[in-house]
């Protein structure tokens, strides 16, 4: 994590089960700030993030 933050970039977690291991594992070790549904349709949270952050 600390390669991607020197370098300018932002970690995101892309889930489709809230339900499962690795996400709690995520969430609860604040390892990565942004946890986002697997949703890649336009205008989804997830692809709005990542255009305002591209942009």
């Amino acid at each position: 994590m600390e390669y991607v933050q020197q370098s300018a970039g932002i970690a995101i977690f892309v889930y489709h089960d809230e339900n499962s291991s690795s996400f709690k594992q995520m969430k609860q070790g604040n390892v990565v700030p942004k946890f986002f549904k697997a949703d890649f349709k336009k205008n989804s949270p997830l692809y709005s993030y990542v255009k305002q952050k591209i942009l």
